[in-house]
Protein backbone atom coordinates (compact mmCIF):
# COMPACT_ATOMS: atom_id res chain seq x y z
CA UNK A 1 0.00 0.00 0.00
CA UNK A 2 1.38 3.26 -1.04
CA UNK A 3 0.72 6.21 1.19
CA UNK A 4 1.98 8.74 -1.32
CA UNK A 5 4.59 10.00 1.09
CA UNK A 6 8.28 9.83 0.12
CA UNK A 7 10.80 9.30 2.86
CA UNK A 8 14.20 10.88 2.43
CA UNK A 9 17.23 9.00 3.68
CA UNK A 10 18.72 11.96 5.61
CA UNK A 11 15.46 13.30 6.94
CA UNK A 12 15.86 14.53 10.49
CA UNK A 13 19.68 14.39 10.44
CA UNK A 14 21.74 17.59 10.30
CA UNK A 15 23.87 18.22 7.26
CA UNK A 16 27.59 17.45 7.46
CA UNK A 17 28.55 20.46 5.34
CA UNK A 18 28.90 22.91 8.27
CA UNK A 19 31.07 20.42 10.18
CA UNK A 20 33.30 19.85 7.17
CA UNK A 21 33.58 23.59 6.54
CA UNK A 22 34.55 24.22 10.18
CA UNK A 23 37.16 21.44 10.03
CA UNK A 24 38.68 22.88 6.85
CA UNK A 25 38.77 26.40 8.30
CA UNK A 26 40.43 25.13 11.49
CA UNK A 27 42.98 23.16 9.49
CA UNK A 28 43.87 26.21 7.40
CA UNK A 29 44.11 28.36 10.53
CA UNK A 30 46.44 25.89 12.28
CA UNK A 31 48.63 25.63 9.16
CA UNK A 32 48.79 29.42 8.90
CA UNK A 33 49.69 29.76 12.55
CA UNK A 34 52.44 27.15 12.25
CA UNK A 35 53.87 28.95 9.22
CA UNK A 36 53.74 32.33 10.99
CA UNK A 37 55.47 31.00 14.12
CA UNK A 38 58.20 29.36 12.03
CA UNK A 39 58.70 32.55 10.04
CA UNK A 40 58.76 34.71 13.18
CA UNK A 41 61.22 32.35 14.86
CA UNK A 42 63.58 32.50 11.86
CA UNK A 43 63.37 36.29 11.77
CA UNK A 44 64.06 36.49 15.52
CA UNK A 45 67.10 34.23 15.12
CA UNK A 46 68.43 36.41 12.29
CA UNK A 47 67.89 39.60 14.32
CA UNK A 48 69.52 38.06 17.40
CA UNK A 49 72.57 37.06 15.34
CA UNK A 50 72.84 40.54 13.86
CA UNK A 51 72.46 42.15 17.30
CA UNK A 52 75.04 39.81 18.87
CA UNK A 53 77.64 40.67 16.26
CA UNK A 54 76.96 44.42 16.43
CA UNK A 55 77.01 44.38 20.24
CA UNK A 56 80.26 42.40 20.21
CA UNK A 57 81.88 45.01 17.96
CA UNK A 58 80.47 47.82 20.10
CA UNK A 59 81.70 46.21 23.32
CA UNK A 60 85.09 44.73 22.43
CA UNK A 61 86.23 46.77 19.42
CA UNK A 62 84.84 50.18 20.39
CA UNK A 63 85.34 49.52 24.11
CA UNK A 64 81.93 50.84 25.21
CA UNK A 65 80.09 49.36 28.18
CA UNK A 66 77.37 46.85 27.30
CA UNK A 67 74.64 49.20 28.58
CA UNK A 68 75.74 51.88 26.10
CA UNK A 69 75.72 49.30 23.30
CA UNK A 70 72.23 48.20 24.25
CA UNK A 71 71.04 51.82 24.26
CA UNK A 72 72.55 52.37 20.80
CA UNK A 73 70.67 49.36 19.45
CA UNK A 74 67.30 50.62 20.62
CA UNK A 75 66.77 48.16 23.46
CA UNK A 76 63.13 47.10 23.25
CA UNK A 77 62.59 43.43 24.04
CA UNK A 78 66.12 42.55 22.88
CA UNK A 79 68.29 41.32 25.74
CA UNK A 80 72.08 41.47 25.72
CA UNK A 81 74.48 39.72 28.07
CA UNK A 82 78.23 39.33 28.09
CA UNK A 83 80.83 36.85 29.22
CA UNK A 84 83.99 38.90 29.91
CA UNK A 85 86.20 35.82 30.27
CA UNK A 86 85.21 34.47 26.84
CA UNK A 87 84.90 37.99 25.41
CA UNK A 88 81.49 37.14 23.98
CA UNK A 89 78.10 38.82 23.77
CA UNK A 90 74.78 36.96 23.64
CA UNK A 91 71.63 38.55 22.20
CA UNK A 92 68.10 37.27 22.03
CA UNK A 93 64.39 37.88 22.36
CA UNK A 94 62.13 36.37 25.04
CA UNK A 95 61.06 32.78 24.24
CA UNK A 96 63.19 32.79 21.08
CA UNK A 97 66.65 31.42 20.27
CA UNK A 98 69.65 33.42 21.47
CA UNK A 99 72.82 33.96 19.48
CA UNK A 100 76.39 34.61 20.64
CA UNK A 101 79.33 36.36 19.03
CA UNK A 102 82.87 35.99 20.35
CA UNK A 103 85.74 38.43 19.89
CA UNK A 104 89.23 37.22 19.11
CA UNK A 105 92.30 39.07 17.90
CA UNK A 106 92.62 38.92 14.15
CA UNK A 107 89.20 37.88 12.83
CA UNK A 108 87.32 40.11 15.30
CA UNK A 109 83.74 39.23 16.29
CA UNK A 110 82.45 35.96 14.92
CA UNK A 111 79.07 34.34 15.43
CA UNK A 112 78.86 31.00 17.16
CA UNK A 113 77.23 28.19 15.16
CA UNK A 114 73.43 28.08 15.41
CA UNK A 115 71.81 25.40 17.48
CA UNK A 116 69.10 23.78 15.39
Amino acid sequence: MATGKTVHYREGRPSRAPRILIAVVLLVAVAGLAWAVTSYRAQARYEAARAARLACVCRYVSGLPLEACEARMGGGSLSLSQDPEQRSVTAGYPLMPHQSATYSDGPGCQLQPWDE
